[in-house]
């Protein structure tokens, strides 16, 4: 299943993906937090179609990745940490 925005307001946005830490079928949630300067939370899948709603996303609305924060070391969490952090020159918290 493709990632999609499950949930999105003036602050925040929840993504719900499919393949948390490289695992088809294992869900996972990623949330942006802020609108232009953003921190993505729990990157858990590194799919590309994941990662490019995320920065698609980003962009629309007229945001940048400012860091990439992860609550755990897991890869249902941090999978997708590098494939956002290195392109984007920001931090892994």
């Amino acid at each position: 299943t493709a990632p999609v925005v499950d949930a999105e307001d003036g602050t925040s946005v929840r993504i719900g993906c499919s393949a948390a830490g490289g695992l088809p079928g294992r869900r996972c949630e990623t949330t942006l937090l802020g609108r232009r300067e953003v921190v993505v939370v729990d990157p858990g899948d590194a799919s590309e179609d994941a990662i490019r709603l995320i920065e698609d996303t980003v962009a629309r609305r007229g945001g940048t990745i400012r860091a990439v924060l992860l609550t755990a070391p897991d890869p249902d969490h941090a999978a997708g940490a590098e494939m956002l952090a290195i392109p984007h020159e920001v931090p892994v918290l």
